[in-house]
């Protein structure tokens, strides 16, 4: 048998988890952080072009070699959900 507290202590675990998944860089080059990203997506932002426009993802010394395919994948997982 789960006591609050247990149940607590999972729920806060995924909050901790879910902080840490959104510190990570998805440019590196502009250190653009993944919370930065899914922001400008859930404020309804489609399109690659547009997230670099208005994070500068995507426009560091690699051209976004690094980053772009991240930031579709991102985008292509959004649309399913919301599909």
């Amino acid at each position: 048998m789960r006591t609050p507290r247990t149940v607590f202590n999972r729920s806060r675990h995924m909050d901790e988890k879910s902080i840490i998944d959104g510190l990570k860089k998805i440019c590196i080059c502009n250190s653009i952080q993944k919370k930065v990203i899914l922001e400008q997506i859930n404020n309804g932002v489609r399109t690659v072009d547009e997230i670099s426009k208005r994070t500068g993802a995507g426009s560091g010394s690699c051209k976004g070699m690094h980053c772009i395919p991240k930031i579709r994948e991102m985008l292509d997982e959004s649309e399913k959900i919301s599909s």
